[in-house]
């Protein structure tokens, strides 16, 4: 498996201004995506000799591991890009999608793309959802968890289920059984996404949208 931080997953769209255009074969599509998604590089400060007090800072922070279930790349963020406002924003989203059993408009009232909030017997501390296009196809599928554990384990499997590997000469089967330890998102991204090039635009900032808010909404677990 090849994994390495840095390198930019499952945040396919952050700072593309104009999509690809469609391609004839879906596999070859969504593997551009991929391909022209855009680097998060860590602070020059983490390559210097000595630390700095931004490095201390930076490494003090919780960081969320992003993977894309289709090639097994991943890279990390660590929430500061957002106000509060928007991670609340998302989190009573979630809460009502998932609340109400019924899709919600992802990125405002009249919005016509809907995230959809999947049922799962993975345990409250697990989301699984699906970001789906005004012609109802889902585009992508993604799930949440704070770290390890059976639940964790068996949603991480099912969006590597979902997804078209598209990394020739690479085994999937390490990557499936692959699981943080720390916080993560898994996104895999859908055939139906070639048909709806935009939200290439969009879709990595809403999908750290998500995760973060969905972790930040987590009732600390009681000590033993």
């Amino acid at each position: 498996m090849s994994a390495s931080s840095g390198t930019s997953a499952v945040s396919g769209a952050v700072g593309l201004k104009s999509p690809a255009p469609l391609a004839r074969d879906v596999n070859s599509f969504v593997l551009l995506m991929v391909l022209r998604s855009e680097v998060e590089p860590k602070p020059a400060v983490m390559m210097a000799d000595k630390p700095t007090l931004q490095t201390i800072l930076w490494e003090s922070r919780v960081r969320l591991e992003h993977w894309n279930a289709n090639t097994g790349h991943y890279r990390q963020s660590d929430g500061s890009g957002y106000a509060d406002s928007m991670t609340r924003a998302y989190g009573r989203l979630i809460a009502a999608a998932g609340g109400l059993a019924t899709p919600a408009p992802l990125r405002g009232p009249d919005d016509p793309w809907r995230l959809h909030v999947l049922a799962h017997p993975h345990g409250p501390r697990v989301l699984r959802a699906r970001i789906v296009a005004p012609d109802e196809q889902p585009i992508a599928e993604l799930a949440v968890a704070e770290g390890g554990g059976a639940g964790p384990r068996r949603a991480w499997r099912d969006t590597v289920a979902a997804a078209h590997w598209l990394i020739d000469g690479c085994d999937p089967g390490d990557f499936r059984d692959h699981l943080p330890n720390g916080p993560w998102v898994i996104m895999a991204l859908l055939p139906a996404l070639a048909v709806h090039g935009e939200a290439v635009e969009w879709l990595g900032e809403v999908e750290q949208l998500i995760a973060w808010a969905f972790l930040e909404s987590l009732q600390p677990m009681a000590s033993a």
